[in-house]
């Protein structure tokens, strides 16, 4: 913390509660917290404290989008390395009806066009992860007994066998520390009172996900590029390297597919 920002910042000393801190504590270690302060303040903030079935959702898209862009950048590369030796001449052909319809310079720019699609396409992906995260009341019973627990604990019980010890400390903003807390004063009852109604009437648990809708069109997507690339693999296991044109402009459909309802949910 710089000067300037100490500057801007008032100090709350307290004596509370052992239990009530260490209750305070376990809410740290479940929404991973380094500093307790900073959990606190972003509390009193008003921030909601969230844990995130999202990670696991966005693992499971990315391994299956990073393995059907990798396949079909393969298989389009085997495709044009194939079509500029000429033969077959139907391949060369269609390779060059590409180049003409993207305004490539060369035949080789096309795999340059075809990579970059597929950029866009990733980056399609991930904004619509973005625009499709919703968080929702996390009801577990778990986490409504943590709620439960803060609430029941009597903050100024077990203060007197602290004697002089201040055992919290914060730093907040002068209009945050104004809405809730009066001239520091650690064995002021008052701001003790005041740091539990900031923290209890503030405290919310949220969980983050994925919106299931925009889960099942991602998915769906990921499904048409991954049928795509099957039948490519097995045209060219087979020794048909044909239809160069035809995989370019299903990359391109996939990705404008997902630029349309990136926008319909942005309209929302």
């Amino acid at each position: 913390m710089t000067t300037e920002n100490k500057n801007n910042k008032k100090r709350v000393k307290l004596a509370i509660n052992p239990e009530y801190l260490q209750q305070l504590k376990v809410i740290q270690a479940v929404y991973g917290y380094k500093s307790l302060n900073s959990m606190l303040v972003d509390i009193i903030s008003g921030k909601k404290l969230s844990t995130f079935s999202l990670q696991k959702e966005s693992s499971s898209i990315n391994q299956h989008l990073s393995i059907s862009i990798t396949q079909a950048l393969n298989n389009f590369k085997a495709i044009q390395d194939v079509a500029l030796t000429g033969k077959p001449e139907s391949v060369y052909k269609d390779l060059e009806k590409l180049r003409e319809s993207i305004k490539a310079g060369h035949l080789e720019e096309c795999f340059d066009r075809f990579d970059s699609q597929v950029t866009l396409l990733r980056e399609s992906v991930e904004k619509l992860k973005a625009t499709g995260t919703i968080a929702t009341v996390d009801s577990r019973p778990n986490t409504v007994a943590l709620r439960e627990r803060i609430s029941e604990i009597d903050i100024h019980e077990n203060t007197k066998e602290l004697g002089k010890t201040q055992n919290l400390c914060l730093d907040l903003d002068e209009s945050l520390h104004s809405k809730y807390f009066r001239k520091p004063s650690f064995k002021d009852p008052f701001n003790r009172r005041a740091f539990k109604h900031a923290i209890e009437s503030n405290l919310e648990f949220y969980i983050e996900s994925l919106n299931p809708d925009v889960f099942s069109f991602i998915n769906s997507k990921l499904v048409e590029l991954n049928d795509t690339n099957k039948k490519y693999n097995t045209n060219i296991l087979n020794g048909d390297f044909s239809g160069p044109y035809d995989l370019f402009k299903t990359i391109v459909m996939i990705k404008a597919d997902l630029q349309k309802y990136i926008k319909s949910k942005e309209a929302k």
